[in-house]
């Protein structure tokens, strides 16, 4: 049923987060895996449709004030994606500048520049970003991440468990609100695909479709789909060039092999960086929040 009071308090708001936010405060009792369809009907969303297409991931169909609405997805995904795909149209349904109708594909879930230029791109990434803060809830995430502890794969694993996503769209939240420096690198068959880091986390001298390092772990060993590694001291050089930022610490590395090749490393430090040895920001490589899926 629609929820006037819900609906009154959106309507003041503008940015991802802070609708996310307040449809979470809303529902107090609210508990894990995030309940879409009970927001969704909450907001005016009348049916949410699955569909058999490769036309298209997720959309939007409303009517002109965007007071009522529609989504359909595409049935063919893998559970975790149809989760994002139905939050990211409840973005564009609720975020005011937005049209009243949406046909989304897969490369627009992976959009990330919410300051892009192109306002087609900016819309993407803004939907995106309200679907990972909804169903990630920032207060509730974080403190699941603190519960847990020092960083390590099967922190990812459990908690994409948890809250019903993909390890790649949980480790892209995971990196922007850790405590502690961290990183993590997508490859497939040893070949870098992105990463992801923490903002304490010193910089990473790899890029896309380059190989892993030689010397590491996650180059020479091989694992069952499904499996983990442990945690192995690892070469900081072979990683990164700003050592200095590593003097006194110890640099740990771990994987997930998945299938098809896919693997997922962490890189984790043992004790906290000093507060003055924070990166300097032109030298970031500043990885955005876009959840990736493997096809």
């Amino acid at each position: 049923m629609d929820d006037v009071e819900l609906r009154m308090k959106l309507s003041d708001l503008g940015g991802p987060e802070a609708l996310a936010n307040c449809i979470i405060k809303h529902f107090p009792e609210i508990e894990i895996p995030i309940p879409l369809s009970r927001i969704a009907e909450a907001v005016g969303i009348i049916d949410i449709i699955s569909q058999k297409t490769d036309a298209f991931e997720g959309v939007l169909v409303t009517d002109s004030s965007k007071t009522k609405g529609s989504i359909a997805y595409n049935e063919s995904s893998r559970p975790q994606r149809r989760r994002f795909t139905i939050a990211h149209e409840l973005g564009h349904f609720l975020l005011p500048l937005h049209g009243a109708n949406a046909q989304c594909a897969k490369a627009d879930m992976s959009i990330g520049q919410v300051t892009s230029k192109d306002s087609n791109r900016a819309r993407e990434a803004e939907a995106n970003l309200f679907a990972a803060s909804l169903l990630m809830p920032k207060a509730m995430f974080l403190s699941a991440i603190r519960r847990l502890g020092a960083p390590e794969v099967g922190h990812i694993v459990k908690l994409a468990d948890d809250y019903g996503v993909s390890k790649e769209a949980c480790v892209h939240r995971y990196t922007d609100l850790c405590d502690d420096p961290c990183a993590v690198i997508f490859s497939r068959y040893g070949i870098v695909r992105y990463i992801c880091k923490t903002k304490t986390f010193p910089f990473i001298d790899l890029r896309k479709d380059q190989p892993l390092p030689r010397q590491s772990i996650s180059a020479q060993m091989k694992y069952e789909s499904g499996q983990t590694s442990d945690q192995t001291e690892t070469i900081p050089e072979i990683w990164t060039n700003d050592c200095r930022r590593l003097r006194d610490k110890v640099l740990y590395e771990q994987f997930l092999d998945q299938t098809d090749g896919y693997r997922l490393s962490m890189l984790t430090i043992d004790g906290a960086l000093e507060d003055d040895d924070d990166p300097d920001e032109d030298e970031e490589m500043e990885e955005s929040w876009v959840p990736r899926f493997r096809r």
